[in-house]
């Protein structure tokens, strides 16, 4: 099932599907507004950046993202992710993985990691990682998710997909003492994310 985004019409045929966005709500959480975080003032995911970047297409969103509906949550999540990412491409539940990691690492961030965690499978130098979601990263996502590649190709592809963000968010804590505060949560975070692909 999936649920419509826009208001409660569909906009071309495409529906953000319902298991995707009662995920990443839950995860996402509410209100944060802490000192250290270098995303600011967020509400369930929604930076204050990315909603001033949604705002120049849609001037009626409010300038808060605490004052967006949950309708509006919804629309950027579709308009801003699902669909540059491609996420409606493939199958469950590499679609999953690649809508968590771009909601939380930014379009590129996550498709870069997406990418990495193919090649961790594949080859080193299978995929260029540079952030762009084309036609070579769908093709072995979707060939890694059938099998064809390896087997079990869905928990494979979610095992390195995971392993490449946590290896990410181990780093990056590292290189910056202030945002150890949040690995925990983060790795909290992508345990619930292979608890929900069946990873």
């Amino acid at each position: 099932m999936a649920i419509p985004v826009f208001g409660g019409k569909k906009r071309g045929g495409v529906m953000l599907p319902e298991r995707l966005a009662n995920h990443i709500l839950r995860v996402e959480g509410g209100l944060a507004d802490l000192p250290a975080d270098r995303g600011g003032r967020t509400y369930r995911g929604i930076t204050v950046g990315t909603l001033a970047e949604a705002r120049r297409d849609d001037p009626s969103l409010p300038g808060d993202p605490a004052d967006l509906s949950e309708d509006q949550v919804r629309e950027i999540y579709f308009r801003r992710y699902y669909l540059p990412a491609r996420c409606g491409d493939l199958p469950p539940p590499a679609d999953l993985l690649l809508f968590d990691a771009v909601v939380h690492h930014g379009l590129s961030g996550g498709v870069r990691l997406f990418q990495r965690g193919i090649n961790r499978l594949m080859g080193l130098h299978t995929l260029a990682a540079d952030g762009v979601f084309g036609p070579r990263t769908l093709a072995a996502a979707r060939g890694l998710v059938r099998g064809e590649l390896t087997a079990p190709g869905d928990r494979a592809l979610g095992v390195a997909v995971l392993l490449e963000r946590a290896f990410f968010f181990h780093d990056f804590s590292s290189r910056i003492p202030a945002q150890r505060v949040f690995l925990p949560g983060w790795l909290r975070r992508l345990r619930e994310v292979a608890a929900v692909a069946g990873v």
